[in-house]
């Protein structure tokens, strides 16, 4: 009980300095915001260049992103009959089943990766190893252990 009692106090006090520095943040954004207004397709061009973004995005979501941040628009919504990648955000549910990791996974990497750094993603800067970095990490581990392990206990290649 108590461990969750603190971890509880943790998380309180991340949101309270998160929330701290979003605000000192808030001029910097507004101006960019204004900024990315201007150039045509901002958000579609960085949204289709993250790599684990642009597979979750239909054709026809990938024509609703707004060109700027703050995007309203007036009349009566229709509800998607499909699973979409903005339905994530919603409360509405359309199958039982919901991967919640999945759906914050996205929510983290818009949050920390795209929303921060925009330009990596508008002007097709990304390292695409940085998303297949885990799985090269253990193949490359099972190949260097396998051979070499094997030689040693065999007491191959030793002099």
């Amino acid at each position: 009980m108590f461990t969750v009692l603190v971890n509880e106090k943790a998380s309180d006090e991340v949101l309270e300095v998160e929330q701290k520095y979003n605000e000192i943040r808030k001029p910097v954004y507004d101006k960019r915001n204004e900024i990315i207004k201007s150039i045509p397709d901002f958000w579609l061009t960085a949204f289709s260049s993250h790599p684990a973004i642009v597979e979750l995005l239909t054709e026809e979501e990938q024509k609703g992103l707004p060109n700027g941040v703050n995007h309203d628009k007036k009349g009566n919504k229709r509800g998607l009959l499909e699973e979409s990648f903005f339905t994530w955000f919603t409360d509405v549910q359309h199958k039982e089943e919901v991967d919640e990791e999945i759906h914050d996974e996205v929510a983290d990497i818009i949050k920390e990766d795209l929303w921060t750094n925009p330009l990596t993603y508008f002007n097709n800067e990304v390292d695409e190893e940085d998303f297949d970095g885990e799985d090269d990490e253990d193949e490359e581990g099972r190949e260097g252990d396998s051979d070499e392990d094997d030689d040693k206990e065999d007491g191959e290649g030793e002099e």
